[in-house]
């Protein structure tokens, strides 16, 4: 059995039975961030009071039931620093938590009660893995991650400008994005760039759908996890509710961190401290989001308009080479989407190129887009 033993003094009456559940979370979460799959927890208490005092005295009680238990060791080694971060968090620094003595599966106290060191044989940096800086680091080498991407430039400038300062100042100054605009700007090909650059998903950065994320889920992500990426990255914004969107005000200022309050997990709080860059399509309607305050946590407000008709030449010569089609097919793409349909969103462009391939060389692809048109767009042509 391995063990943590662990106390706390309090100045206001609480239950053991939320210290306990308070203790259980803790071990739960350790778990999580120290690969303890197929671990068990007890947890063994007392609370006393003292004068105007109370002492929370508890053993956690941990054992390895499934999964390879050869590797419990190995295993243990990793969950014990997550745990002492876990409780170390800044919530408690009026009134920590203490670890007192920490046991092997052979009952021998593998931790110092004097100096809180580790004294048998775990790797002296696995805690400075597990803290923010270290474990999500950022690339922030541009190699030839955005050179798909045209007429860009100042737009990609500002985000790893921002991207950099957050990386220089260990998220100490994180100046908040926004790429907002209407679609086919190239908003969401610039974040996915910025995302292959600076590493890998969950690690380097954090991804959310705005459209299918709620509030509950992330709370649930943000909370329950050890570590969290220094990057944030949430598509249309705006398409979700105020109430699926209030976490983000305290991580985006300068707080830094998210709080969950509810009667099942009491009040739990995780520092946060992300740099969070962001799509929006209508700005008008993220404005109006509680009031404007979350827009107003975005210092870099940045406008993405569709491409001219230059730069939409381009976009199709980039399409048409990735799959060896003819340059030929570009011209009449062009005449007929921009000159004639008005159209200027690459998503709309792009497949009338690649579709049409040699039938737009002699107009037939073109009628038969004509011949399958709504009444109410014919019209708008004529």
């Amino acid at each position: 059995m391995y063990q943590i033993f662990l106390k706390r003094e309090i100045y206001r009456k609480m239950a053991r039975s939320l210290l306990e559940k308070f203790v259980c979370d803790f071990m739960r979460r350790a778990f999580q961030s120290g690969r303890g799959r197929g671990w068990k927890h007890a947890v063994v208490s007392s609370l006393t009071c003292l004068d105007k005092h109370w002492l929370f005295v508890a053993r956690v009680t941990c054992e390895k039931t499934s999964g390879h238990t050869r590797i419990a060791d190995k295993q243990w080694a990793l969950i014990v620093p997550a745990f002492k971060s876990i409780i170390s968090a800044n919530r408690w620094k009026k009134v920590p938590w203490e670890i007192t003595s920490v046991t092997n599966a052979a009952g021998i106290p593998t931790t110092s009660l004097a100096d809180d060191t580790p004294v048998d044989d775990t790797p002296a940096d696995i805690s400075k893995s597990l803290s923010l800086k270290d474990y999500g680091t950022v690339n922030l080498e541009i190699g030839t991650h955005f050179d798909h991407i045209f007429d860009r430039d100042p737009h990609i400038l500002r985000v790893y400008s921002a991207i950099e300062t957050a990386v220089q100042t260990k998220l100490y100054s994180r100046n908040h994005c926004v790429l907002y605009g209407p679609p086919g700007g190239g908003k969401t090909e610039v974040l996915l760039a910025f995302g292959q650059m600076m590493g890998k998903e969950n690690q380097a950065f954090m991804k959310f759908d705005a459209t299918s994320m709620t509030q509950a889920g992330v709370l649930r992500i943000l909370t329950g996890s050890g570590i969290l990426p220094p990057v944030l990255i949430v598509e249309e914004i705006e398409k979700t509710s105020d109430k699926d969107l209030r976490w983000l005000l305290g991580l985006l200022d300068k707080r830094g961190e998210v709080r969950q309050t509810n009667f099942n997990v009491g009040n739990r709080m995780k520092n946060a401290k992300m740099l969070c860059l962001a799509t929006v399509n209508d700005m008008v309607l993220f404005r109006s989001v509680m009031s404007g305050a979350l827009a107003s946590r975005f210092a870099n407000q940045i406008y993405c308009d569709r491409p001219s008709e230059q730069v939409m030449r381009m976009i199709l010569a980039r399409e048409v080479k990735l799959i060896n089609g003819k340059e030929e097919w570009i011209d009449p793409a062009i005449q007929f989407c921009i000159g004639k349909m008005k159209w200027d969103d690459p998503r709309q462009v792009i497949p009338v190129c690649l579709c049409g391939k040699d039938r737009l060389l002699n107009g037939s692809y073109q009628e038969a887009i004509l011949a399958t048109l709504s009444p109410e767009e014919k019209a708008v042509i004529k």
